[in-house]
């Protein structure tokens, strides 16, 4: 002890005068990629071993895992130049291809390729982009005390995941789905099939309207995300426009022939400048979010036209009988946003992405046809391709409007899948 105390007065003396370094543990960096070769198909013949079967080093019996195949990370839209990986991997990270990039800018294989979830209502595996996520609530006790009739209610199924995740998180935990349609929704409501999901969690009056309202709600969000991304990622004088507005003349076209003649185009939306308030004089302030009481009127309103309709696209070559004819939406901003500060908000994000779009010049014979007198419609052309998904994701903006589509029906109905939601047809598959 005596010859250990002087040593120790020396070193924290030492110590006391220089700066201390604290060495902390390292943390093992996890694998992101399971992948890895697997061995040869091998043999179960007794024929093809001078010996036992399990005395051959590295047999499939033993080493059962060594032949389990996983799946390689997601390709990259951009990678950087060079590419350290963390830890020894078979699986570097690489960047799509030209044909993946074309895969991934298509909305609607997006969708397909969606994960799988079963349907409460019809009991039916789908991509989960054909479903609305319903999920439980807490009820805050100022809500309890307000209604009577949630006194006894602590929990309530609500859509989720609905929002973009940049707005909204989603929750976690168990839930259900139904179908992304208007009146599967009524059906489940009537059934009261929600009761698989949780069988004490009730739902509310309002859930229709209020899917309505977050299916709109998403379509801004998906366009204000396309416009900051693209004002940040400007566009050179050789890349696509993401949008750009049809002219008069190019909208008379299109009207009359009853086609489109750009095969990139995923979204027509037909928007004018929101008028101004007669009383008032001024034009309403755009607002993603509407009050409660303007989001019922509005989902209780109907306009003489249509949300969208569906243009085929002009193409060159005919289409085989086997392969069904590409068609793109037209939305109609009235029907689409009946509120006037969410439509100011849309003509507001359509504007600031045609703003960031015209800042470069075009190439030559980009926009061929086009008088330099001919004055814009209120008509904008979206584009997703395989060089715009290198700037900003037009795809999930597409997917948004699509899903609000689907909720009033459309696609449903013309592949006569009204069955999928009827009484009978639920008798005969669990019969």
């Amino acid at each position: 002890m005596p010859r250990i105390l002087p040593r120790l007065r020396k070193v924290i003396l030492e110590g006391s005068n220089s700066r201390m370094e604290i060495s902390w543990p390292r943390r093992k960096n996890s694998k992101k990629s399971l992948y890895r070769p697997v061995p040869p198909r091998p043999t179960f013949k007794a024929a093809d071993y001078k010996e036992s079967i399990l005395l051959t080093p590295r047999n499939p019996v033993t080493n059962s895992r060594d032949y389990v195949r996983h799946k390689t990370i997601p390709p990259r839209l951009r990678l950087k130049r060079r590419v350290v990986p963390s830890s020894p991997t078979n699986d570097l990270p690489r960047e799509m291809t030209k044909e993946e990039r074309k895969w991934w800018a298509d909305p609607y294989l997006r969708m397909i390729g969606s994960p799988l979830r079963k349907c409460t209502l019809t009991d039916r595996y789908l991509p989960s982009d054909f479903l609305i996520r319903l999920a439980p609530m807490k009820i805050s006790k100022a809500l309890q005390d307000s209604n009577s009739k949630l006194n006894k209610t602590t929990r309530m199924l609500v859509p989720d995941g609905l929002e973009h995740p940049r707005f909204k998180t989603r929750k976690s935990g168990k839930s259900g789905y139904v179908i992304c349609w208007k009146d599967a929704v009524a059906q489940m409501l009537e059934r009261k099939s929600y009761r698989q999901i949780l069988p004490k969690v009730p739902v509310h009056s309002l859930l229709i309207p209020q899917i309505e309202h977050l299916l709109r709600v998403r379509i801004l969000q998906e366009f204000a995300l396309l416009s900051e991304r693209l004002q940040s990622n400007p566009r050179t004088a050789y890349s696509p426009m993401v949008l750009r507005r049809l002219t008069r003349k190019e909208w008379e076209s299109m009207k009359t022939s009853g086609t489109v003649a750009w095969p990139d185009a995923v979204a027509i939306i037909v928007i004018p400048p929101v008028n101004r308030d007669p009383l008032t004089k001024k034009r309403p302030e755009p607002s993603m979010y509407p009050p409660p009481a303007d989001v019922l009127a509005d989902c209780a309103s109907s306009s003489k036209h249509p949300i969208s309709i569906l243009y085929p696209v002009q193409r060159d070559v005919a289409t085989p009988l086997d392969i069904s004819q590409l068609e793109v939406p037209l939305y109609n901003g009235v029907p689409l946003f009946p509120n006037p500060g969410q439509r100011a908000a849309l003509h507001q994000y359509l504007t600031a992405i045609l703003n960031s779009e015209t800042r470069r010049p075009s190439r030559s014979g980009e926009l061929d046809g086009i008088g330099a007198d001919d004055k814009p419609s209120h008509a904008f052309l979206l584009v997703s391709n395989a060089e715009t998904c290198k700037r900003a994701d037009v795809a999930a903006t597409a997917m948004a409007l699509w899903r609000f589509r689907m909720f009033y029906g459309a696609g449903w109905e013309a592949e006569n899948m009204d069955h999928w939601v009827t009484k009978e047809s639920k008798k005969r598959r669990t019969a």
